[in-house]
């Protein structure tokens, strides 16, 4: 009996360490997991398209460049993700878009062929391009 009690203040120590490291452990677990998910769940989401301009694309663009487009063209621009593209990557998204746009690459002649109505006018270009100096000018500011 007098082994036993002994042994119990040694067991007891040893349990607290255990209990203390298994605490500790799922803490920083708790911890981690909380950090990760709150960063991607605080990071700032990038901003949508303004109405004017998701109507243009809606019409124009987003026929093939959505998750309802084609492979190729949901791989260069994909507007169903445009608020997952981080800032940055909207930026040159846009410059790429006016940038085709102004050399009438897009949309390309087979879509312009068939579907006229898809080819935005040079008014609604000249609002993409004011869209796209304005977003130049904000990383000045």
């Amino acid at each position: 009996m007098l082994i036993i009690n002994n042994l119990i203040p040694e067991i007891m120590k040893i349990v607290k360490s255990v209990t203390g490291s298994f605490l500790l452990l799922l803490v920083l677990i708790v911890v981690t997991a909380t950090t990760t998910a709150s960063g991607q769940q605080t990071k700032k989401p990038s901003p949508a398209l303004p109405d004017d301009l998701n109507k243009i694309f809606t019409n124009s663009c987003m026929p093939c460049h959505s998750s309802k487009g084609g492979m190729m063209s949901q791989a260069r621009l994909n507007f169903t993700n445009w608020t997952q593209y981080s800032t940055e990557k909207q930026k040159e998204k846009a410059e790429d878009i006016i940038s085709v746009l102004e050399k009438d690459k897009m949309p390309p002649k087979n879509a312009r062929e068939t579907r006229p109505g898809i080819i935005p006018t040079k008014e609604q270009i000249a609002i993409i391009k004011n869209w796209v100096d304005s977003l130049k000018t904000s990383d000045k500011k």
